[in-house]
């Protein structure tokens, strides 16, 4: 398992309390995809593990910015790149991950995906989860600097044109 360290942040616990307030009164869910909403038959769902002083909290899914009060993204079935980021808030001290790891699955319509964590010391890693079967699908890489934007590469070849 690899790990990164977690760092101090200057937030205040009020803040902090408020955003967990919000997502827990209003379990808040992003779609992460154009076009008209789909039937649960025609999407997957991706959640964020939280305790009660500590998260991990998705950044990006496939370069769209994640929203800081979401804490559940619908997908359409597929590959998908989801960055992710730890954080606790401990009295009048934040810490957040120093570096966004980036999962990367194919989401099955039908299945909802948990990402989990473990932190040791000032370690951290995440892996996702597939909750119909219970098993580990993918583990959390590291990526050099923090991502806000993950911007995946081009599926299609581009065609040369003649000029």
């Amino acid at each position: 398992m690899t790990t990164r360290s977690v760092v101090p942040s200057r937030r205040t616990s009020s803040y902090a309390c408020g955003v967990a307030s919000l997502c827990l009164v209003a379990a808040c869910t992003f779609r992460a995809y154009d076009g008209p909403s789909l039937s649960p038959s025609e999407r997957a769902t991706i959640e964020a593990t939280s305790h009660t002083f500590e998260q991990v909290r998705i950044t990006s899914i496939d370069g769209r910015h994640f929203p800081a009060l979401a804490n559940r993204a619908e997908v359409r079935p597929g590959f998908h790149y989801v960055a992710v980021t730890y954080q606790a808030q401990y009295g009048y001290v934040g810490y957040r991950g120093e570096r966004d790891c980036v999962i990367e699955f194919a989401a099955e319509a039908e299945r909802t995906y948990l990402i989990d964590y473990a932190r040791r010391g000032n370690q951290w890693a995440a892996w996702l989860i597939d909750t119909t079967t219970g098993e580990r699908i993918a583990e959390c890489s590291w990526v050099a600097a923090p991502i806000r934007s993950w911007t995946p590469a081009p599926t299609a070849t581009p065609k040369l044109v003649d000029s």
